[in-house]
């Protein structure tokens, strides 16, 4: 289980910075597929619910008015010492105006000492009507202070599509439970 909450920092082109909480999340992953290592992908689903943190940051545009479901289905495996990680999924609408969207991404990361992790990520998304999308890709940075808090930074730009940000940031603390 996990429950998170990230600070974020969006800068579109033609527009001034914005800032605040994101979204928080709360999210439950289930294995149900491993055949151990080295012997290929784990798959696993890790449904969250995310709603609106209580600073306005959808009045600001930071993030979709209203609440939704993340449902991702989820491929992992180890390549040397690197970890593939690929998502497919769809995020529902359960509040809000915002239309649901379809997501497809891959993450790059390798650990860089017991508590660090680097990662690179592509990550394309599209409205349910096809009609919006953009593809980002950003870097970022995963720091385990404690258990179970983890630091989360990433940052990155929209690369492709009509709904893409020039810039964004995110840093966030991420609770967990084992």
């Amino acid at each position: 289980m996990k429950y998170e909450v990230p600070w974020l920092l969006v800068h579109e082109a033609a527009a001034a910075s914005r800032t605040g909480l994101g979204d928080s999340v709360a999210g439950v992953k289930w294995r149900f597929y491993d055949p151990g290592e080295p012997r290929g992908w784990q798959i696993s689903t890790y449904p969250q619910y995310a709603f609106n943190s209580p600073d306005r940051a959808d009045e600001r545009g930071l993030v979709a008015p209203g609440a939704h479901w993340v449902l991702p289905l989820e491929f992992q495996r180890s390549v040397g010492s690197f970890d593939v990680n690929y998502e497919i999924g769809r995020t529902l609408r359960t509040q809000g105006a915002a239309e649901d969207v379809w997501f497809s991404g891959v993450v790059v990361g390798r650990k860089l000492t017991p508590r660090r992790e680097a990662m690179l990520r592509l990550q394309a998304t599209a409205a349910r009507s096809f009609d919006r999308n953009g593809i980002l890709l950003n870097s970022g940075l995963r720091y385990i202070l404690s258990r179970p808090i983890t630091l989360l930074a990433a940052a990155g730009s929209g690369i492709e599509g009509n709904e893409r940000p020039a810039w964004l940031g995110y840093i966030g603390l991420q609770f967990a439970s084992q």
